[in-house]
């Protein structure tokens, strides 16, 4: 992702927020077990800033899944494409 267009689109709220959920350089996510509730705002906030794809994470009901339903989610997690 170019900084600069992060920097100069995502609000500052935001980007503090991310800074708190920024996943460690050896994972592929960008930033990871971020609560529901600022699922909205920060989709709003990085669709300007590149593409992006969201994984819900939370209670998983089939061992064989990855990932959990949006419904059921506590969390999510964002890997850059």
């Amino acid at each position: 992702m170019d900084k600069f267009i992060y920097f100069a689109t995502v609000p500052k709220d935001v980007q503090e927020l991310l800074a708190r959920h920024e996943s460690p350089k050896t994972e592929t996510s960008t930033w990871k077990w971020i609560p529901m509730e600022y699922l909205d705002r920060v989709g709003e906030a990085l669709k300007s800033a590149g593409r992006f794809r969201v994984v819900y994470r939370g209670p998983r009901f089939h061992r064989w899944r990855a990932s959990t339903n949006k419904k059921d989610a506590v969390a999510f997690t964002v890997y850059e494409l």
